[in-house]
């Protein structure tokens, strides 16, 4: 019923944008707006988590992480994977309003994502060339005089991301300091479907004892999951998770106010997860296919992963030919000059059909009607792709 409601609503309005430039605009799957549906007309409706949709939503994040019944863990569903992060720095330094103690330092965030450097505006950010952090700049991070109360592992968004065996160095290096090691997960399920051997646990099991975890990127569930396992300086799992939900209740980021519905989909998700990333990813190759065949000037483009390791590319395209492409499908070049290009699980064949079409379109149309010696300007090549309905 509701599938055929929201369908039947969903042809009525007009197309959206197709935005191959960031994972953020995609929408909700089909499954997880059914299961807000059925939470919504549902009779179990506590509001502070302790209703079946909850439960089920935190059984399927272990589920989904790989945990088995021996491992000793807490899921806690806040509204976002930014409120889920910064519950977990809270966690690591313990400089909350409501903290019975002292602040215990700043956390060191090693990475680029620009959603922990501008909205919760971490203490630093340090990596290497390729995004990650250094068993080197660890070192001396731990060295400084700066308290360090723990270490944050964002998996770089420039299709790199931390191996488990890079972790197990890192977290060995920090763990000598008494140091928790963290991580956003956001992005890694389309990296772990992929490699097809590696598991979410692995990076538990390699030293983190911390993460985000969420798939509203991907078109999975509202919420985000923090995932803890004991750490020092917490006596154990239990004073852990107190202090958790202690710091949910403070910032109002938890599922209160009918967190059944924000809860609900996980469940689903669990069986749906890996073939969706499996679609984003075949997309991406697709794109990435098409890519290597350009050349600009006589080069090849060039990319910061070669294949993608995910389901987004970084291609060194020119910024003229980005200009043409950004107003249909939202493309646009970096601080670094390349494009981020992301494949969509929720968009369809024929939508990646047409990006790629279009991709050889304005190729065609860049080197015959732009030439870097005439300086001919990016809105002058945009008038000559006019078409009939206003698309490439």
């Amino acid at each position: 019923m509701s599938r055929k409601l929201f369908g039947e609503i969903a042809s009525s309005l007009p197309k959206k944008l197709k935005n191959f430039g960031s994972d953020t605009a995609t929408g909700l799957h089909p499954q997880m707006i059914e299961a807000m549906v059925r939470a919504n007309c549902g009779s179990d409706h506590s509001a502070h988590g302790s209703d079946s949709v909850t439960a089920d939503a935190v059984e399927a994040v272990k589920k989904i992480v790989g945990f088995d019944d021996s491992k000793k863990s807490h899921v806690s569903l806040l509204g976002s994977t930014t409120a889920a992060n910064k519950a977990l720095f809270d966690l690591f330094t313990g400089d909350h309003p409501k903290s019975p103690h002292a602040s215990r330092g700043k956390v060191l965030v090693c990475g680029r994502s620009h959603t922990l450097r501008f909205e919760i505006q971490p203490s630093a950010i340090s990596s290497g060339s390729d995004g990650k952090i250094t068993p080197d700049q660890l070192e001396s991070a731990l060295r400084g005089s700066t308290p360090l109360a723990g270490i944050w592992l964002d998996n770089p968004t420039n299709d790199t991301v931390y191996r488990p065996e890079e972790v197990a160095l890192l977290a060995r290096i920090a763990s000598s300091r008494d140091v928790p090691v963290g991580m956003d997960m956001e992005r890694l399920g389309s990296h772990l479907v992929r490699d097809g051997r590696l598991k979410y646990a692995d990076y538990f099991n390699a030293g983190v004892v911390a993460a985000s975890l969420g798939f509203g990127k991907s078109g999975g569930p509202l919420s985000s999951a923090c995932v803890i396992t004991g750490f020092k300086p917490y006596s154990d799992l239990s004073a852990a998770t107190k202090e958790l939900e202690r710091i949910k209740l403070f910032h109002g980021s938890g599922l209160h106010t009918h967190g059944f519905i924000g809860a609900a989909g996980w469940k689903e998700w669990s069986e749906l997860w890996k073939e969706s990333f499996r679609t984003s990813n075949s997309y991406a190759d697709s794109i990435f296919s098409e890519l290597k065949t350009f050349e600009f000037g006589g080069k090849a483009l060039e990319f910061c992963n070669d294949p993608p390791t995910t389901n987004m590319i970084f291609a060194s395209l020119p910024k003229e030919f980005v200009a043409m492409m950004s107003k249909e499908y939202g493309l646009s070049v970096d601080s670094r000059g390349f494009t981020r290009i992301i494949a969509h699980n929720l968009y369809s064949e024929e939508d990646v059909g047409q990006f790629i079409a279009d991709l050889r379109l304005t190729k065609e149309l860049y080197d015959k009607s732009y030439a870097p010696q005439t300086a001919v300007g990016a809105a002058k090549v945009e008038e000559k792709l006019s078409v009939k309905d206003g698309r490439l």
